[in-house]
């Protein structure tokens, strides 16, 4: 008795009379064949119309689920696996803890009552073209690659949680359909290679892959997420050793949540479709370098920046402050909506241009950190006080020499107004000895042995603390006369001035009060 006929023979002991189609398929896995069940016509081999194809196109789940399982049975099926195009296969294919030793392939074929691999081993898993209900795949270990791909689609959850696959998970140009419920979920995924979600993938429904691991790249170029009102695509956590690209034509209507992932190379956000309707969540994300273009930025309030790491920007992507900075202040809806304010994306950024040797750029971008700040968060009075008031002389501690500015205008302004003073008369000696006879002080007749007024020293004695050019000692504005009270008023302002300059000063060179 040859192979062929052995397999038949357990087959018929295990269901009885077999039809032509189960046949078929015995007689190719024995000889590593297709078993080919397409008919001749494209629209007759649509898998969304394989409701009404006829038994001679029909398999029962079970029938493959013991070639896979049994012991006696798999023992027959060449190294090439389980290979059918074409079929409809009724009721669910529970495949759930099967050590599946060879490739499973059923291509272009449906199977409306979906899979079930939870804990099963298989070397290799391909669906491509197939038309299936929901897919349970837990823990699920494939040595090779696993593709739901070239025209699959699945009405109903992919879970793949906790599954292992040593080869690439492709699923470019496959359909995901799950409207308010998980397309794909993958929490905890382990690929050796990369995961293709590119060329027309299409998922209705979230898309997770939160704490996945992927050695090679995750490619979502030309990728469709749409979840509107929720997370169209949820990676928190994800680790990516490759690149991570969401460029040409990726399109997301949801949000896009990459928080707390580790990404080894690139993530290439460029050319996407509508990307001021899309939310960008890179909170607490990790990469090396950062490459994006203007075009692709998502809308103002739909970015989210908070702790995410970067060690450079690369050449081809805008890196002038200007730029970066209106970047970074997509955060924020408006400037009449208050929102929390988090530091972090402008050290950030600041850091990497220290890194590039440009100082001045990164001293711009923590100044405008404060000025944001201002902008767009409620501020306590004292706050504000530093925020509109002090901290902008001072350029917030990272320009402390432009106190020394601010300094200079107010002393060249005091020498004006107390020459103008002493122009009126209205600079008196604060010693009356000073006068050389009883005339009042008004008649100017002061003794050439008193320390003489010079306007541009008094302002400087008046305006520097601790220092005295003995010039405020020897004279005062007269406040008997309404110039003078006006001038003296004014001093008090000077002398207040001079120790808030100074002050702010010396506490931002020493760099006391960056913020």
């Amino acid at each position: 008795m040859d192979t062929t006929s052995k397999l038949l023979e357990l087959a018929r002991e295990k269901f009885g009379a077999l039809t032509e189609a189960e046949e078929k398929l015995f007689n190719a896995a024995v000889r590593g064949e297709w078993a080919d069940y397409r008919a001749k016509t494209e629209a007759e081999n649509d898998p969304a119309n394989a409701a009404d194809w006829g038994p001679d196109r029909v398999l029962q789940a079970d029938r493959i689920a013991w070639l896979c399982a049994d012991k006696r049975a798999c023992q027959f099926v060449t190294c090439k696996g389980i290979m059918a195009r074409g079929a409809r296969i009724d009721e669910t294919l529970d495949l759930d803890n099967a050590e599946i030793s060879f490739p499973l392939q059923l291509v272009d074929s449906a199977i409306p009552g979906g899979v079930a691999l939870g804990n099963a081993e298989v070397r290799e898993l391909k669906l491509s073209g197939t038309r299936t209900s929901a897919i349970t795949a837990e823990r699920l270990s494939v040595k090779g690659s696993v593709f739901l791909g070239e025209g699959f689609k699945a009405e109903g959850e992919v879970r793949l949680i906790g599954a292992t696959i040593e080869g690439y998970l492709s699923c470019s140009n496959g359909q995901f359909i799950n409207p308010g419920g998980e397309a794909i979920h993958a929490d905890g995924l382990s690929v050796k290679g990369n995961v293709l979600l590119r060329d027309g993938f299409s998922a209705e429904g979230e898309v997770r892959l939160i704490g996945a691991t992927i050695e090679g790249q995750l490619i979502c170029s030309d990728g469709h997420f749409i979840n509107s009102g929720s997370d169209a695509l949820s990676a928190d956590g994800l680790s990516v050793r490759g690149d991570v690209f969401l460029h040409e034509h990726f399109k997301a209507k949801g949000e896009v949540r990459l928080i707390g992932a580790q990404i080894k190379s690139q993530l290439d956000i460029t050319g996407l479709d509508a990307p001021e309707e899309m939310t960008l969540d890179l909170r607490f994300a990790k990469i090396d370098t950062l490459r994006d273009e203007q075009k692709s930025w998502p809308g103002k309030g739909k970015l989210r920046l908070c702790g995410f790491a970067y060690d450079r920007i690369d050449d081809d992507s805008p890196d002038d402050v200007a730029t970066r900075l209106r970047w970074l202040r997509l955060q924020y809806p408006s400037e009449a909506d208050r929102v929390r304010f988090f530091p972090q994306p402008y050290e950030q950024l600041a850091s990497v241009y220290r890194k590039m040797g440009a100082d001045t750029s990164a001293r711009k971008v923590l100044i405008a950190k404060n000025k944001d700040k201002a902008r767009f968060t409620n501020l306590s009075l004292p706050q504000k006080c530093w925020y509109y008031c002090f901290g902008k002389v001072v350029g917030y501690g990272y320009k402390p020499w432009r106190a020394l500015w601010w300094g200079l205008a107010v002393i060249i302004f005091g020498w004006l107004i107390f020459w103008a003073g002493f122009r009126a008369d209205v600079m008196s000696p604060t010693d009356r000895a000073a006068y050389t006879s009883d005339d009042s002080p008004s008649g100017r007749h002061v003794s050439p042995d008193y320390p003489m007024l010079s306007p541009l020293m008094y302002s400087l004695d008046a305006f520097v603390p601790l220092v005295n050019f003995h010039q405020a000692d020897y004279w005062l504005p007269d406040a008997n006369r309404f110039s003078g009270c006006a001038i003296r008023f004014y001093l008090w302002f000077h002398i207040a001035a001079g120790w808030v300059l100074s002050t702010l000063f010396v506490v931002a060179l020493t760099g006391l009060i960056r913020t």
